[in-house]
């Protein structure tokens, strides 16, 4: 029984990598021109995982592309957010803003790195996102404002701490960084349960 089951957990998982292989388009080593892979992933017939691929694999590359990906944008996503809590702030000596901002990046991180190994096709829709990559006029302005009330959340609360506008107890800010890892957590389950979770408003076809 544990045997099938672990087969099944390995089919499962290759049937998300073709879905990956199916929209990704790499340069092939040979010739330097694109190359799409697609129906021809071994992964359609066989019981074998991603980490014995050879040199030069397809998934392993794509795999590996993902990890950079993942790793720059986190680094990207680390910066900008202790811009907007630091510098409002006035001090980088905020010790609630280095808890929420680790708090953030770790559980973004190993949300990552497990999509990235279970579910890289969900990590690759994942990683369009934004006003911009909205299709509609409509949806363009509702992700604006949604990431302008991001932005704000951080920016406000600095300044907050910068002019001491109010005085909140320990042990609330404890609840609150409790809640924030109970709303990753949360994510990371509708992530497991649904591989079609995109970052922007679209209809699969599947």
């Amino acid at each position: 029984m544990a045997d099938q089951a672990k087969r099944h957990r390995v089919v499962r998982r290759g049937a998300k990598l073709d879905r990956l292989l199916d929209e990704s388009r790499f340069k092939s080593p040979e010739n330097g021109k694109n190359r799409s892979f697609g129906s021809a992933s071994p992964f359609s017939k066989t019981t074998t995982g991603i980490e014995g691929g050879s040199q030069g694999n397809p998934e392993i590359e794509i795999l590996n592309n993902l990890r950079t990906k993942a790793l720059l944008s986190l680094i990207g996503l680390a910066v900008v957010m202790g811009l907007l809590l630091f510098v409002p702030a006035g001090t980088v000596q905020y010790r609630e803003a280095w808890v929420y901002l680790t708090i953030f990046i770790g559980a973004s991180l190993l949300i990552s790195l497990y999509l990235i190994r279970k579910d890289p096709a969900l990590f690759q829709h994942r990683m369009r996102g934004g006003p911009m990559a909205e299709k509609e006029t409509k949806q363009k302005i509702i992700m604006l404002f949604a990431s302008i009330g991001f932005i704000a959340l951080l920016v406000v609360r600095s300044l907050d701490y910068r002019f001491g506008w109010s005085r909140v107890p320990v042990s609330v800010k404890i609840a609150g960084d409790l809640l924030v890892v109970l709303g990753f957590y949360f994510i990371f389950l509708v992530y497991k349960e649904n591989s079609f979770t995109s970052a922007i408003i679209e209809v699969c076809s599947q």
